[in-house]
């Protein structure tokens, strides 16, 4: 429903489009005291608790749920941020190596994590998401999911906003990802699993209005971007990003089909035959091992097809000699 929303905003007025106002009880908006804790959301540590003491709430982290001023921690109370004890990624599914990346970065705040606080002190954690730039996040957080809008000018729709744990959406324009740092090759996956994959991507930033022809939409400036941890090997490309040092192995000859790729890290297996296939990346390797370690995804076999050569301007009036 919010696609087919997002689409006829498209049809009724370019220019209409832009934030949609938030429900009661969203992010900014302080609620009632409440004896429960707050049903499955993400949230960030916040600090360390350098504290030596006995128990689960003392000598561990304090977490904040983001995008709110405050929140119900697990044992009822409500504060700014909730002292946590016990961070529990078992839910992942996670082999040691990555289960320990992950927790290097929430402990540092250099993750975001989807879960449920509960007594006492534990963070219950369903979703696990790591920074790819290390950067410290400015502004909200999002989801993003990708519209295909067709428009023949801008601004267009590129994508629904959705911003966690709150519940509303905006339709953005545009998502300028300059400010990361991130390499090319990955701003192209961020985009394209933006609109290939459920997911979605986790953005830290803020917006700004942009204006063309079609009037005036608003345009995320992202400070950070998330990746999904996910288990290694036959695992879905969740997000369209991997871990570090892993590359999206998509099935042969679909290098677009990322929703059907697994995570795959560089093979041990390699060879000094030559039996040249095409990357994903529209290089040519000479053999199959290598294009693993080139981590990318095969085309076809044998070498790629060079492009078509340019064709030279005749210009009028001129006559061959």
């Amino acid at each position: 429903m919010r696609v087919a929303s997002g689409m006829f905003c498209v049809l009724l007025s370019l220019s209409a489009c832009g934030r949609l106002a938030p429900p009661k009880g969203s992010a900014g908006v302080e609620e009632g005291a409440a004896s429960a804790a707050d049903p499955e959301s993400f949230y960030r540590v916040t600090r360390r608790d350098e504290r030596e003491c006995e128990g689960l709430v003392c000598g561990g982290f304090s977490a904040r749920r983001v995008d709110h001023d405050t929140a119900i921690c697990g044992d009822g109370s409500r504060r700014r941020e909730c002292p946590v004890g016990v961070i529990d990624l078992s839910a992942l599914g996670l082999d040691v190596g990555r289960e320990q990346e992950l927790r290097d970065a929430v402990e540092d705040g250099r993750a975001l994590v989807r879960g449920t606080l509960s007594r006492p002190g534990a963070l219950l954690v369903s979703e696990g998401w790591l920074g790819r730039t290390g950067a410290e996040p400015n502004g909200a957080f999002y989801r993003l999911n990708g519209i295909y809008a067709g428009c023949e000018g801008e601004p267009c729709p590129l994508a629904h906003a959705y911003r966690l744990n709150a519940g509303w959406d905006m339709v953005i324009a545009g998502l300028d990802l300059a400010g990361t740092g991130v390499s090319p090759a990955l701003e192209e996956l961020t985009r394209r699993a933006m609109h290939g994959t459920p997911d979605g991507v986790l953005v830290a930033g803020t917006t700004r209005f942009v204006r063309g022809p079609n009037g005036s939409m608003q345009e995320l400036v992202a400070s950070e971007i998330y990746a999904r941890a996910i288990p290694a090997g036959g695992v879905a490309c969740a997000g369209g990003m991997c871990a570090p040092g892993e590359f999206c192995q998509t099935p042969p000859g679909q290098c677009d089909a990322i929703d059907r790729g697994t995570c795959s890290g560089a093979s041990g297996l390699h060879t000094v035959e030559f039996a040249p296939v095409c990357g994903c990346d529209g290089k040519t390797y000479s053999n199959d091992g290598a294009r693993w370690l080139g981590r990318t995804g095969r085309a076809h076999e044998g070498a790629c097809k060079a492009p078509p050569p340019a064709k030279p301007i005749t210009r009028r009036g001129s006559s061959a000699s």
